[in-house]
């Protein structure tokens, strides 16, 4: 099986180029609202909205509209950049797909760290009740000994934890700890869950509970 198609216009085209289109296309709401300014904006305008005390005037759409063109602005910086360090040089064919996604994260995790609020990084940072690993090293210790956590770490015989890993158990499993290509300060992990069970359910109680006897007990 090839791994590639002819389009209308006789040029080949990458199976996975269009399996990534199709991918980005579905997941494009939830990178809006996770990897944006849009959340902020349509919170503030709907806080506004009630503070006028107009009910449902202007009503949802408009104000999702507006949110979305405040963002548009917002990131046009932000997407500049991804086109330039990254999408340019990969349809040029300068750098290849690995690459294209190393480079397209520096500037959405530069974004994201600079809007972030200090006191929301410190909070994560003391309900787990440890300082921050500066190393891969220091962040594979503190793993190994965290509870409810299994490393799965073996670069040299390619051992990294699978979700089918993870199926039907509590134990969250790590793996593929590395240092951030874009930013040195920050380190990359994989994780891995299953996220019914854990996910939905018993990480919810288990958070509340740590939140209970850290601070009101």
């Amino acid at each position: 099986m090839t791994d590639a198609i002819i389009n209308v216009n006789g040029d080949s085209v990458q199976m996975l180029d269009i399996m990534l289109l199709t991918t980005v296309l579905t997941l494009l709401p939830s990178l809006v609202v996770l990897m944006t300014s849009f959340t902020r904006y349509i919170v503030c305008l709907s806080f506004l909205r009630t503070a006028m005390g107009t009910q449902q005037t202007p009503p949802n759409m408009v104000l999702v509209g507006m949110a979305l063109i405040l963002t548009l602005f917002t990131m046009t910086p932000t997407v500049n950049s991804v086109r330039e360090e990254a999408l340019d040089p990969y349809t040029a064919g300068e750098i290849t797909q690995e690459e294209f996604f190393e480079r397209a994260q520096g500037p959405l995790k530069d974004f994201m760290i600079r809007n972030t609020q200090l006191s929301t990084v410190r909070l994560y940072c003391d309900m787990s009740g440890v300082d921050a690993p500066e190393t891969v090293e220091e962040a594979r210790e503190l793993l190994r000994t965290a509870p409810g956590v299994k490393l799965m770490d073996d670069p040299a015989h390619n051992v990294y934890p699978m979700p089918v890993d993870t199926s039907n158990q509590d134990l969250v499993y790590v793996g593929r700890i590395r240092r951030d290509l874009a930013d040195r300060h920050m380190l990359n992990l994989w994780c891995c869950g299953d996220q019914i069970r854990k996910g939905a359910a018993v990480n919810a109680i288990q958070i509340t509970q740590l939140v209970i006897q850290k601070y009101f007990a």
